[in-house]
């Protein structure tokens, strides 16, 4: 189940000035890619780690979450660097009901970011 209606992305990042939240870019990539692999990130997933055929069509897939209504895939990265450190995921269930995944990679881990 999704919701009936797409899901606008934010026009604007979010921020606290530690982190940003904002839409993924497929320069986001290999950070996504690599922290899939992560043990303690894997025990708490269902899907297999990103692979070539994956990683290939991962932005038609985020574009299409978006358009769908399904999820909201957006990363999370340092506000100063921009450099990805995490991953937050609405998966919305009906209109008004979604749950929320987030993992913070493993090299920034630790900071009190999540």
């Amino acid at each position: 189940m999704a919701r009936s209606l797409p899901v606008a992305p934010p026009s604007s990042v979010l921020s606290d000035g530690v982190v940003v939240v904002r839409l993924r870019r497929a320069s986001d990539l290999d950070a996504i890619a690599e922290a899939g692999h992560d043990p303690e990130s894997r025990r708490w997933l269902d899907d297999a780690p990103m692979d070539g055929e994956a990683r290939g069509t991962s932005m038609a897939r985020v574009e299409e979450a978006w358009r769908s209504g399904r999820a909201a895939p957006l990363v999370v990265a340092d506000a100063v660097t921009d450099v990805p450190v995490g991953i937050v995921n609405l998966q919305f269930r009906g209109d008004d009901v979604a749950t929320v995944a987030y993992s913070v990679f493993p090299a920034s881990r630790g900071r009190g970011l999540a």
